[in-house]
């Protein structure tokens, strides 16, 4: 302060009087980004956090910037050549220099304090970090505190690498709901588990078990068509089972598809699942029982699975409408006329 107080400011009124705020910014000089002639070790080019770019002639900083900046899902790093002489050319137009092919063929591997300019160039934010191959630690060695969108680029012996989810990269696995960060996927895992809502899963597991029960049922009904056609034949439907039909009148199967052809019904299959059957005690209600039922299989969840969801379960279905129940050291059965669980706990 004592040099500011001696300073002359001719064209300023102005006088130094103190200093509010200091940042200091300490770069690992003389470090160049961009030496396509490096190999990479495999415990880096096995990592899957991490992409190396083949053939990248020294420029391999403007890949990775044209790949990150690049929307489309499948964008492939080997495709792109076109695109990387494009953006130097912006590059070049941005530092006032004419460029030549000949300067894009022999560039040299770019200083890491010329990454401001990049910045600017490019509107984006160029974080770098270093990884001790030994300890497998992840060091930040320049981050960038610009409000662009951030790409992180892994520097190994002068040569740049693309960093594609540097969380997984520093050994980092972090729980969406909770933001809570775990050093690895086991622990994440248990948490998640723990976490979950049981609700949730409930919820879950009945959608599942609803979507491919239809699936099966479609299968079961395609499979048993030609039989439950001669049944219909045989014995014919009544209103009983057929909604919104004369009363005292038998159909058959030649009715089904006129009502089929006319628009009623999709298909063999909606007409099956609109039928009702409060007692099976017809052929057809016996076999429609069967198909309609949906299978479920269960490993060592009788203790936990079966009593997790057997209160909402039962308010769901009534305990009145469970055909059969069978338990034993070895399985539990339970049966409805909607599913059949068979839980194996040996």
């Amino acid at each position: 302060m004592e040099l500011a107080d001696k300073l002359n400011y001719p064209s300023s009124g102005y006088q130094l009087k103190a200093v509010t705020g200091l940042k200091i910014y300490r770069y690992q000089r003389d470090h160049a980004l961009g030496d396509s002639e490096v190999v990479s070790i495999k415990i880096i080019r096995d990592n899957k956090s991490v992409i190396n770019f083949p053939k990248t002639n020294n420029t391999c900083v403007f890949h990775y910037i044209v790949y990150h900046k690049r929307e489309d899902p499948k964008k492939d790093p080997r495709k792109i050549q076109a695109l990387v002489k494009q953006a130097f050319k912006q590059y070049c137009a941005f530092k006032d220099i004419s460029f030549t092919l000949s300067l894009y063929r022999n560039f040299k591997p770019i200083d890491i304090l010329q990454f401001d300019d990049l910045e600017d160039c490019f509107k984006l934010n160029i974080n770098v970090y270093t990884m001790d191959i030994e300890s497998g630690n992840v060091e930040c060695i320049r981050r960038s505190e610009n409000e662009y969108d951030s790409i992180n680029i892994l520097s190994h012996k002068n040569h740049a690498l693309y960093i594609n989810n540097i969380d997984m990269l520093q050994r980092k696995y972090q729980y969406k709901k909770c933001n809570t960060v775990f050093v690895s996927s086991d622990k994440l895992c248990n948490h998640t588990n723990n976490r979950d809502d049981p609700e949730e899963l409930l919820q879950y597991m009945f959608q599942y078990i609803a979507a491919v029960g239809e699936k099966i049922q479609r299968y079961n009904v395609s499979k048993y068509e030609s039989l439950l056609r001669k049944i219909i034949n045989a014995h014919g439907l009544t209103r009983m089972v057929i909604p919104d039909v004369q009363i005292r009148k038998k159909y058959n199967t030649a009715d089904i598809d006129a009502w089929i052809k006319a628009g009623d019904f999709a298909n063999f299959f909606d007409f099956h699942k609109k039928l009702g059957y409060c007692k099976q005690r017809s052929d057809y209600g016996k076999l429609k029982q069967t198909i309609d039922q949906v299978p479920v299989l269960g490993f060592n969840s009788g203790r936990y699975d079966i009593n997790f969801i057997k209160k909402d379960l039962f308010v769901v279905i009534g305990t009145a409408n469970i055909k059969s129940a069978i338990k034993n050291p070895s399985y539990m059965y339970i049966a409805t006329s909607e599913v059949k669980m068979l839980d194996i706990s040996n």
